[in-house]
């Protein structure tokens, strides 16, 4: 997740790197609890950047006050926080 950091989706985007969607991660999310108890976000968020709205806001996902949160940022948007996760393809 480190090479991920500081890399809004507008660059993700622009660099052509093929991130999950918000689908993708929620699945995710609910695969690993099941069959590890692993949470995952509890200390950066995932920046679903291969969804978007129709303004170019992108869903991230998060762990706070133990449950999922989903919000909407800037396309343009970078925070240390924010980590986008490739998608295997």
């Amino acid at each position: 997740d480190e090479d991920m950091k500081n890399i809004s989706a507008k660059k993700i985007d622009t660099k052509s790197i093929n991130t999950i969607t918000l689908k993708e991660r929620l699945l995710l999310g609910r695969f690993l609890w099941w069959s590890e108890q692993v949470i995952l976000d509890k200390k950066v968020v995932t920046l679903c950047s291969g969804s978007r709205f129709t303004d170019g806001d992108v869903p991230n996902v998060s762990w706070f006050a133990g449950e999922v949160n989903v919000n909407w940022c800037n396309f343009e948007h970078v925070h240390d926080c924010l980590r986008a996760r490739r998608a295997v393809s």
